[in-house]
């Protein structure tokens, strides 16, 4: 320890200096600083890849919980009509119809792109790599597996869109005004929020544009989040045959070629069910989550989309 000397009084007074941890941690960095300087070499981390991580976790950490994370207010399950209820889960989509938008989390996003391998559809991690299986879409999405792919042939005339939207839901289509082949999202909340449901068609009509607002704001989101593609509209046709589609194994795939997409140098956006993405994560890697004891209720922890 070092010794100061002062004068008062004429006399001459020695006083030590006393020496506290935060002190001596900085002798440590100043003297690991100064011998790695003297051996000329350049500190590498053993990966940056590790570094970058440990960044976005002090910095979630730092931050706290989201702001944009708020608690889910559900509607009491005794205002759902019980016929709309009955047909979301024979179709299968009761459960995922529950779940909300999650917004912000940039940071995340960016980290699970830039660790995403096309070539192996996986993310590097330090511990290996992992990938998101069809067992997990189940579990936070619970979405039916087996059945039909999710495929078919499609015609952008304005006759044939009419005519299925006409079937469909009952209203002439008004699409988007770039292109012939995206339906607003707006417009289809507009026709599905005045229907009766007094009828069995009219219920049918209900389950259907939820149905379609669902494949177009959470499954197979575009990066507006605003339009819905109309080559679903041929699959909710034939009322009967909308649970046999492997909607689940469609949903995975899309995130795949999402994150394929986002993972190329050029790219600054990102579609796809994000939703599932960011719950799979923060299951997986818990140091991140924004919320403490974060639980498989998802429908309750996400942010409301019925004023959407």
């Amino acid at each position: 320890m070092s010794r100061s000397t002062r004068r008062e009084c004429g006399t001459t007074v020695r006083q030590k200096r006393v020496s506290t941890p935060a002190t001596r941690r900085e002798r440590v960095t100043r003297h690991a600083c100064s011998s790695l300087a003297t051996r000329g070499g350049r500190v590498a981390c053993e990966s940056s890849r590790f570094c970058r991580v440990s960044r976005l976790s002090n910095m979630l950490q730092q931050h706290g919980p989201n702001s944009n994370l708020m608690v889910r207010k559900l509607d009491p399950r005794q205002t759902w009509n019980l016929m709309v209820e009955s047909h979301l889960r024979s179709t299968g989509f009761y459960h995922v119809s529950r779940i909300g938008v999650i917004r912000g989390f940039y940071l995340l996003l960016a980290a699970l792109a830039e660790m995403w391998r096309p070539k192996t559809h996986t993310f590097v991690l330090l511990v290996g790599e992992v990938t998101m299986p069809l067992e997990n879409v189940a579990h936070i999405f619970d979405l039916p597996i087996y059945g039909e792919p999710v495929n078919g042939w499609t015609d952008s005339s304005s006759v044939f869109l009419q005519s299925q939207s006409i079937t469909i839901f009952g209203h002439e289509l008004e699409v988007s005004s770039f292109s012939m082949s995206y339906i607003k999202l707006g417009w289809l909340r507009r026709i599905r929020d005045p229907e009766p449901l007094d009828t069995k068609e009219s219920t049918r009509r209900y389950v259907r544009c939820q149905i379609f607002y669902l494949l177009g704001s959470t499954l197979f989101t575009d990066k507006l989040n605003a339009y819905a593609h109309a080559k679903y509209l041929p699959l909710l046709r034939d009322f009967e045959r909308i649970h046999t589609y492997s909607w689940r194994s469609a949903c995975l795939a899309h995130l795949y070629k999402a994150l394929c997409h986002a993972s190329r140098y050029d790219t600054k956006e990102m579609d796809g069910p994000l939703n599932l993405l960011f719950v799979w994560a923060w299951e997986r890697i818990p140091c991140i989550t924004p919320v403490e004891s974060f639980g498989t209720d998802h429908s309750m922890v996400v942010e409301d989309r019925s004023e959407i």
